[in-house]
């Protein structure tokens, strides 16, 4: 009897491992999927083109003081004159354009997301810090 519970045990140890491994891959593979799709491209132009009329500025840090897209707004409203922006409704056509490519890239690219709330942290930090 003891026997067959170990081995149960191990049967299941086995299975759950190699669901894991499976996840981890399913991540793997849906990760490259996604940084290759040309709406990640579109997602990413957006982005920098907004960072890039922020602060012309190509050794400003600009992209790590703001964690939110309201920020960015809020930002360029109070310092308009420091960007290359002509207006602020320039401003939030370029931020409508960034969040529409998001929307399209999430939706084309849901089997990402859905590995990526399935991972581990630690699993989700080695596709953020890239390979060791």
């Amino acid at each position: 009897m003891k026997k067959c519970i170990i081995t149960l045990l191990l049967l299941i140890a086995n299975l759950v491992s190699a669901q894991q491994k499976q996840e981890k891959s399913a991540l793997a593979v849906n990760y490259e999927k996604a940084k290759n799709s040309m709406s990640y491209l579109s997602y990413q132009k957006a982005f920098d083109l907004i960072i890039e009329k922020m602060d012309p500025d190509p050794d400003s840090e600009i992209k790590e003081r703001f964690d939110n897209t309201d920020g960015w707004l809020g930002w360029i409203k109070d310092n308009l004159d420091k960007t290359a922006f002509k207006n602020y409704e320039e401003a939030e056509q370029y931020m409508a354009k960034y969040i529409e490519t998001g929307k399209k890239f999430y939706e084309e690219n849901a089997a990402y997301f859905d590995a990526w709330a399935k991972a581990t942290e630690e699993e989700q930090l080695k596709y953020i810090l890239g390979p060791s």
